[in-house]
């Protein structure tokens, strides 16, 4: 940020009146920078539990309402999962912790869902930074109605009676769950 005054006094010693004037000199983009609370994980990219996403911006010219937020949340068939607005939350002025140039946002996600998340900000001179977040799971909900089942096929059981019991049969088992 620069200050530009101007004053004039010509040869009459006639001086104007003093013109001032702030200016920015900005060609730096934003610095965004990301982390999580929960790095426990199963298969990869699997949570079991909720999980924070701490977003760091850095920018001296930064303003909530230059940053897009925005959160792409599935259900295993690809159907849309209703989650919170994240756009109007990381937009909210009042979500961010600030210090200088450093500005911070945490970000709740706690809706099971499969989560594909990006992240851009723009400065005040139209610099522009976007991260794209790996992709990750949250399942809270447990398998349920699990069902085992056992079959022998007929002709197995035909010879294991024919043998007197010396053929032993095989028997196929089929275990089902849901897992919503």
């Amino acid at each position: 940020d620069y200050k530009l005054k101007l004053t004039f006094t010509d040869a009459s010693t006639n001086a104007m009146e003093t013109y001032q004037q702030e200016i920015r000199i900005d060609s730096v983009k934003p610095l965004i920078e990301f982390a999580y609370d929960n790095n426990t994980y199963l298969n990869e990219n699997c949570y079991k539990g909720d999980r924070t996403a701490t977003i760091k911006v850095t920018e001296h010219n930064f303003k909530p309402q230059n940053v897009v937020l925005d959160v792409d949340a599935k259900d295993i068939m690809g159907n849309d999962v209703s989650v919170m607005d994240y756009l109007a939350y990381a937009q909210n002025p009042a979500n961010w912790d600030s210090d200088g140039d450093v500005h911070i946002l945490e970000v709740p996600f706690t809706t099971d869902a499969i989560y594909n998340v990006t992240v851009a900000c723009e400065d005040l001179a139209s610099n522009t930074e976007t991260v794209v977040l790996p992709e990750f799971v949250i399942d809270h909900t447990p398998v349920d109605n699990i069902q085992i089942s056992y079959s022998t096929p007929v002709v197995q059981t035909i010879i294991e009676k024919l043998t007197f019991g010396f053929y032993k049969a095989e028997v196929v088992v089929t275990v089902t769950a849901e897992d919503l």
